[in-house]
């Protein structure tokens, strides 16, 4: 079981690419397309070696922490440039993602709204809130 991190600009091929990483508990990185070669760079320093990649010409140079790639089994490292400017990843667990879902939903059913949303995001989903 190795790592994917994901590129793909297509947003369906995208979700397919993590939900068949999730499928398979596989680590999966969330890669934004449109980065320039300097943040490419930069995440490649961060992506652990060995990690597969679809959708973008990238070799993966990152250290890999112990007994990796079942460390990170069902993981995902969604990308922030928070202040510094510079990429970075927020690793999140299924627990954590489902805990940001639940709460969402508790927040529209205290206002009195549907738990079930009808919407459409502008936000592509390599940003954590295209992802939810």
């Amino acid at each position: 079981m190795n790592a994917v991190a994901i590129f793909h600009r297509d947003h369906t091929a995208y979700l397919a690419e993590v939900a068949a990483a999730w499928g398979a508990e596989r680590p999966v990185f969330l890669g934004n397309p449109q980065w320039g070669p300097t943040e490419m760079a930069e995440a490649a320093q961060l992506i652990p070696a060995g990690t597969d990649v679809v959708g973008a010409e990238l070799i993966p140079m990152g250290p890999a922490p112990a007994d990796w790639p079942a460390s990170g089994r069902g993981h995902t490292m969604i990308p922030t440039g928070g202040t510094g400017g510079v990429v970075k990843f927020a690793v999140h667990d299924p627990a954590s993602l489902a805990a940001a879902v639940r709460s969402l939903c508790d927040y529209l059913v205290s206002r009195g709204l549907s738990p079930t949303l009808h919407t459409v995001t502008l936000t592509p989903p390599w940003h954590v809130s295209g992802l939810m």
